[in-house]
């Protein structure tokens, strides 16, 4: 990006951010023993009636694991290498956690750092919207498409992301000769909006996405003819 428009000046001055339509508050989901007996008897379910009876072994684990936290964040822009460390120790035990216990705790352990990061990215775009000139005078590079990469270091790195990322956005509104107390407000708004979003979710939510992506992993299987007889295998 090399633009060499006026520098723009801090609205923080003159410019009221749209407010949230109501308080959002951190979900901090827990596991309901509701919860805990679906997981267990999906498991048992998937594993006695489905036709290729894949066992959900430590193979499978750490596929899905992978999985769900793809599922969350697929651009690598919200868990840190830190937090995949913290989340490391589940990785050949959630058949152990489902199968034998129910137990949901890395699910929703894992949601809840999730929301943290929002909120964290959330709060920070709004001071930078607030304070920072967005001023594109220099040769710029921001990478869109990061599900390739890997994921920040730690928090200081998440932000520099972060405000790539906004300042991508702020410019995209720019281009379309918006001015820029309506860029404040429009990016304030889908920030608020993603994150009330998230806010919104309930035990149900968490169970859908975890479930729903260990269901897909377990039946997503191929066949191939080897050594004379069909071979069932899950994709990769």
């Amino acid at each position: 990006l090399v633009l060499a428009p006026p520098p723009v000046r801090s609205l923080a001055a003159n410019t009221v951010l749209p407010p949230a339509e109501k308080p959002l508050h951190r979900p901090n989901l827990q596991p309901t023993p509701a919860d805990e007996r679906i997981a267990y008897v999906t498991a048992r379910l998937l594993e006695s009636s489905h036709y290729t009876r894949r066992t959900f072994d430590d193979e499978i684990s750490s596929k899905f694991l992978d999985r769900y936290l793809m599922a969350l964040d697929p651009q690598r822009l919200h868990f840190t290498q830190a937090d995949l460390d913290e989340f490391e120790p589940y990785r050949y035990r959630l058949d152990d956690c489902i199968r034998r216990w129910g137990d949901l705790t890395p699910a929703y352990k894992i949601f809840n750092r999730f929301y943290e990061r929002l909120e964290q990215r959330a709060a920070y775009v709004e001071k930078l919207l607030q304070g920072e000139p967005f001023v594109f005078d220099t040769d710029e590079r921001v990478v869109l498409d990061r599900r390739q990469l890997p994921p920040p270091r730690d928090l200081a790195e998440a932000k520099q992301l972060w405000r790539d990322r906004l300042r991508y956005e702020y410019l995209q509104e720019k281009l379309n000769r918006e001015k820029p107390e309506e860029i404040v407000k429009t990016l304030t708004r889908r920030y608020h909006r993603n994150l009330r979003f998230f806010a919104d979710w309930d035990q149900a939510d968490v169970m859908q996405v975890f479930l729903t992506r260990w269901r897909t992993f377990m039946i997503r299987t191929r066949i191939t003819w080897t050594s004379g007889r069909w071979i069932t295998s899950p994709w990769a």
